[in-house]
């Protein structure tokens, strides 16, 4: 059973509304006036989308909605004035208009109809309602705001990233290839000089030995003095041809253009161990054929791995083996030396040279080393694959047992041949 209080409430309630909205319709056109004045006073507060020129329809528009709120049913009167609200926030307008709207209709409704018992609950729940509206799409904009916000920064910093990343991509291609072309070009002037030495300088040290021979020869027999002199400098002419000879080798081995650096790099420890005293055992793998930049790398990775044991190790042995890890050459040198701390010792022109090599071969160097312990140095290039081309070469034994045949190589004892061994110097 319902309450008869609550009842006679609910009936003046309607009486009530049913006045204020006959005032309403009485009184448009001045409410629309007043809604227009309103809106003019907080013009400044609106976004600027909404143009002076708007003013007075949205005025008109909000006189429509009071209209439409009052006439409703009590089911359809809140959902009437949220969307209102949601409506006047995607609008445009300020907090501001939206409170002036609301005092204009307490206005309207106090000066045509003085102290309504009920006006007061029907202005506030509209007022209210049309606030529900307003606040939670007001708030709604706000997060969509932010992630609009959110979304451009992160676009706008992968661009930006994106357009760093180009230009260090750029930057260290143009440093790559300015690089490769040094490298190429010093490469080349050591061809050329090693050439010329070998054709211009070696040529003209054996035209002058042999001239020493036959002035030595004419020479009358009682001449022994100057014949001892002549004899001297034949030994130094000699003496130069050989360390023409050799110099011409290390600035470019005519072996790598014809045997392949396998034996090139053989070859290189025997004559780097005869002339230092350093004993050097080899271990190597024939290697499929390798481009010019590939293979000269790898003698220089040797040559300068060599060089830095005997200036900075005091090795009394060194140990370099060249062999396939999968897709990669796996070229290292070990020395049983004094060892350093890799972490503090600063790298040299030498290894940073080996560095920049590796880097234009898309390489990698490994130093494992300790103080009074033996240094290893180990070389990863990965050999390049032309278009169109298999995996990398494994050379396979004469049986086809697929195991990687090792270089034979002369022992000590001259003459017998073992597999793998020692290359030692002359001592």
């Amino acid at each position: 059973m319902s309450d008869p209080t609550a009842q006679r409430y609910e009936g003046d309630f309607i009486k009530e509304i049913l006045v204020l909205l006959e005032c309403v319709l009485a009184n448009k056109p001045e409410l629309v006036q007043s809604f227009t004045v309103a809106l003019r006073k907080n013009v400044f507060n609106n976004r600027i989308e909404i143009r002076p020129g708007n003013l007075p329809a949205i005025a008109g528009q909000e006189a429509e909605v009071v209209i439409a709120f009052l006439g409703a049913d009590g089911t359809a009167r809140r959902a009437i004035a949220y969307q209102h609200g949601v409506a006047l926030c995607e609008l445009g307008l300020s907090n501001q208009s939206v409170i002036a709207f609301h005092r204009v209709l307490w206005d309207l409704f106090f000066r045509h109809l003085g102290s309504f018992n009920l006006v007061g609950d029907a202005i506030f729940n509209y007022s209210s309602y049309v606030a529900d509206g307003y606040l939670v799409e007001h708030e709604n904009m706000i997060r969509k705001e932010q992630e609009n916000f959110r979304i451009a920064f992160e676009i706008a910093l992968h661009n930006k990233n994106e357009i760093i990343r180009e230009a260090q991509n750029l930057v260290q291609r143009a440093t790559e290839a300015s690089y490769r072309r040094v490298i190429m070009a010093q490469e080349d002037e050591r061809s050329r000089i090693s050439r010329e030495l070998h054709d211009e300088a070696g040529q003209a040290l054996i035209g002058i030995r042999m001239s020493l021979e036959n002035l030595s020869a004419d020479l009358p027999d009682y001449s022994i003095d100057k014949r001892e002199r002549i004899h001297k400098a034949i030994f130094w002419a000699e003496h130069a041809m050989k360390q023409i000879r050799n110099l011409a080798y290390s600035l470019r081995p005519p072996m790598l253009d014809l045997l392949g650096i396998n034996l090139t790099i053989k070859q290189l420890c025997i004559d780097f161990s005869q002339q230092t005293g350093l004993v050097i055992r080899y271990e190597g793998i024939e290697l499929p054929t390798l481009d010019n930049d590939f293979s000269i790398s790898l003698y220089r990775f040797v040559q300068e791995s060599l060089t830095n044991v005997v200036k900075h190790a005091h090795a009394k042995h060194a140990w370099v083996t060249l062999k396939l890890g999968g897709q990669d050459v796996e070229l290292s040198v070990q020395d049983d030396g004094k060892g350093f701390d890799p972490r503090i010792v600063s790298k040299g022109i030498g290894l940073n040279g080996m560095d920049e090599r590796l880097r234009l071969l898309n390489g990698r160097m490994e130093i494992v080393s300790e103080k009074k312990k033996m240094t290893t140095i180990r070389f990863y290039v990965p050999i390049p694959q032309p278009a169109g081309v298999g995996p990398a070469f494994v050379p396979d034994n004469m049986d086809g047992s697929g195991s990687i045949p090792m270089i034979s190589v002369p022992d000590a004892a001259g003459g017998k041949h073992k597999r793998a061994g020692p290359i030692t110097g002359v001592r």
